[in-house]
């Protein structure tokens, strides 16, 4: 009976196992660059951005089309961190919208609601 639980114990520890590495990532995770600006999205919620060699660490959260930053240190010259220093409709800009193309290889980052007031693109560079 001992040897019987010990197997079931197992098997279940596999198959958890097994399904916590085949979770599936986020879409945006990776490596994206626009002209002057690279965001790498790391699976666990870090990022950075990197702006003519200059890095700004971050840490990021993603729900529902919804991008929330929040960065780590002075990022004083962050590209990201200028557009939520901004206030739109008399609200401070403290998440973004997103928008992934149809193939995933091209990411635009807008204002939380859509709306225009500025439009970030950049292409997924680690395919």
């Amino acid at each position: 009976m001992k040897h019987k639980v010990f197997i079931y114990l197992s098997l279940l520890l596999f198959v958890l196992i097994l399904s916590a590495c085949n979770r599936e990532q986020p879409p945006i995770v990776g490596q994206w660059e626009s002209e002057h600006t690279s965001l790498i999205f790391n699976a666990d919620g870090s990022g950075q951005e990197i702006i003519d060699g200059q890095v700004f660490s971050f840490t990021w959260n993603e729900d529902e089309g919804i991008l929330v930053f929040v960065f780590a240190d002075n990022a004083e010259g962050s590209l990201i961190n200028h557009f939520m220093s901004q206030v739109i409709h008399g609200e401070p800009v403290d998440e973004f919208g997103f928008h992934l193309s149809d193939d995933k290889q091209t990411l635009t980052i807008t204002d939380d609601h859509g709306h225009g007031h500025f439009m970030l693109t950049f292409a997924r560079v680690d395919t």
